[in-house]
């Protein structure tokens, strides 16, 4: 609080009367009764530890109906009332708080169409009260700082984006307030007319996260303020870099991979052989930030993000790319000739392991789906799009590789003998990706974590090989939506039943754990677990490369998204699930489609227009 007080009394023109000559001098009468209420220690070791907005309104609550929350001290309802909104302001202005939400507030967009709708109706004996009205003034507040506009708040992970820009512990519960008021009003034609179709999302009161021990929260807390404080060289004193906001986004981000640490597996393959169990007897801080820590939660990340109450790839992406600036900048300072100032020092991360997350596969497929799809992914869809070829080898992907696999197989029968090893290995891919590409074609575009979950047998069993169609479904805790979804059968016209037939017959047997894993693609190594979507990305590559359409399976993704949206932009909505992004987001990925076919469309409007003229 310290630094709340000299913002206000270094505009004093004497520093010895702060109070005298300075616009806003008289709110540090508020901040001298915080430190009377704060047992009068000295203002810098009040509200140190974190957020000030966040612990002051721990600190001394907000009155709710009526009731004095602190009657401990000297002050009666009214003016602990005035005293908390004056000194909570303070707070505000020198953090910069003030400004951003001022800024935020003046933006002429979908949400200040959607707050003059609801004023229409809470003016001159409307039909809604203002009181019922105002948290979604807070709720506007969040949605402009995550980049979210009022038709996208029915869209699939609306909730991680809202939550990842909350600024105090009140907007959950004000966001929450204010998305029943909108599914609840919605049916107001000025006020449905900015919202989406859909019924609005809502937090649900039971989305909470564990807890993370008070002495980790500090140090994390610690992270926090020294990654958001610039040097200042010339003072020798630390200067505020960064605002409220994103701070409290960097805390997510931190306490994120604390949380998922827990849930990591032992790995042996990839050398991760000391998971952590219990957070509460961590005592070496700095070493939740190892190499081989960061590694497992960002895979754990990946595996978890189709499933609900877990968050996407472009959460993902923007959550270690948050870690990422917030452990560098934690790092010990160097001298002029690289080598530590102070010795004994931890360095948090090294520029190894920075590189290997920023590059890594996981990170950069993030970044396309949080910042937009790459120059050169683009080119690669418009040539599918335009070439008929290419779209019928695509479409055809899986009864190729089928057709490269048996090829295989003939040449060992031809030979009278059995698959070399090496031979089993490659009809191994090529069936999985044969298999998965059916899944996709044949059935519906599923998220690749979704695939490579279904399961053959068990209670929990979503794929059904009694089934001539082979039809398999989703339940509600392996869907985003947190809802179960209907049956799907693979399509014969389309190849589908033809290629998982042949697949179970003559490719799963070659798994050495096929007979007692529940898995449709079982692991290579570790009995009872899943093929891992490592494994399966080099393998869809190798298959697609040989059957002459060298792509990735990402790659694949934003082909077949391609080919959906420019049949008919009403997919979008498809295209957005199978991609796990957000129909908004979709659509400008995807705008150059929607682009070409409106040209197509007006040069084919002047053309009749030109010929009914003749």
């Amino acid at each position: 609080m310290q630094d709340v007080w000299d913002y206000f009394a270094c505009q004093a023109p004497d520093p010895a009367k702060a109070k005298k000559d300075v616009p806003e001098g008289w709110r540090l009468q508020y901040l001298t009764k915080l430190k009377s209420h704060c047992g009068g220690g000295p203002l810098a070791m009040i509200f140190a530890h974190g957020d000030m907005l966040a612990e002051f309104d721990g600190a001394f609550p907000k009155v709710r109906k009526g009731v004095h929350p602190r009657p401990d001290l000297p002050q009666n309802l009214e003016t602990y009332k005035k005293w908390r909104r004056q000194c909570r302001k303070a707070i505000e202005i020198a953090t910069g708080a003030a400004s951003e939400k001022a800024e935020l507030r003046a933006r002429q967009d979908g949400w200040a169409d959607l707050l003059v709708a609801i004023k229409l109706h809470t003016t001159d004996g409307g039909i809604v009260h203002h009181a019922a009205a105002s948290p979604v003034v807070t709720l506007a507040d969040v949605g402009r700082r995550a980049g979210v506009l009022p038709h996208e708040l029915a869209e699939e992970g609306i909730l991680d984006r809202l939550e990842a820009s909350f600024g105090t512990a009140h907007d959950l519960k004000a966001a929450r307030k204010a998305q029943s008021f909108l599914r609840d009003f919605a049916c107001i034609p000025e006020i449905g007319a900015v919202l989406p179709n859909s019924p609005v999302e809502v937090f649900p009161i039971r989305r909470s996260h564990a807890a993370i021990p008070a002495h980790i929260e500090i140090y994390l807390a610690q992270l926090v303020k020294r990654a958001g404080g610039a040097k200042d060289e010339v003072s020798g004193g630390d200067s505020d870099d960064v605002g409220p906001t994103t701070k409290q986004r960097w805390f997510a981000a931190l306490r994120h991979h604390i949380r998922t640490l827990p849930h990591c597996p032992e790995e042996r393959d990839l050398g991760y052989t000391k998971p952590i169990s219990n957070l509460e007897t961590i005592d070496d801080l700095a070493g939740l930030f190892a190499r081989e820590h960061l590694y497992a939660t960002l895979r754990r990340t990946k595996e978890m993000e189709h499933l609900p109450g877990h968050i996407c790839h472009a959460s993902a992406y923007q959550y270690y790319t948050d870690i990422l600036r917030i452990l560098w900048s934690n790092n010990p300072e160097t001298d002029d000739f690289g080598e530590q100032i102070e010795q004994d020092a931890p360095q948090l991360i090294d520029a190894r392991t920075h590189r290997a997350i920023k590059n890594c596969r996981i990170m950069t497929q993030g970044r396309e789906l949080a910042n937009g799809m790459t120059k050169k992914n683009q080119e690669w869809c418009q040539a599918l799009v335009q070439d008929k070829a290419k779209r019928v080898r695509f479409r055809r992907l899986h009864l190729k590789m089928m057709a490269m696999a048996e090829a295989i197989f003939d040449a060992a029968a031809a030979e009278g003998r059995t698959l070399t090893a090496t031979e089993i290995n490659r009809v191994r891919q090529l069936g999985t990706s044969a298999a998965a590409c059916a899944i996709e074609v044949a059935g519906r575009p599923i998220r690749l974590g979704n695939v490579l979950g279904l399961r053959l047998y068990g209670s929990r069993q979503n794929l059904s090989t009694k089934d001539p169609n082979y039809s398999f479904t989703l339940y509600a805790d392996e869907t985003k939506s947190g809802k179960d979804e209907p049956k799907t059968p693979l399509v014969a016209a389309l190849g589908g039943p033809k290629v998982m037939a042949w697949y179970l017959k003559k490719i799963r047997p070659l798994f050495p754990h096929h007979e007692t894993n529940i898995y449709l693609f079982p692991a290579i190594m570790t009995a009872g677990k899943r093929l891992c979507d490592k494994t399966f990305d080099a393998w869809f590559q190798r298959a697609a490369s040989a059957a002459d359409l060298p792509m990735t399976f990402h790659q694949w993704r934003h082909g077949y998204a391609s080919l959906l949206l420019s049949a008919n932009w009403n997919n979008l909505p498809l295209a957005a699930e199978m991609l796990g992004n957000t129909p908004g987001v979709c659509a400008k990925n995807y705008a150059w489609i929607d682009k070409e076919r409106l040209i197509l469309k007006g040069q084919a409007e002047t053309l009749a227009g030109l010929e009914a003229d003749l």
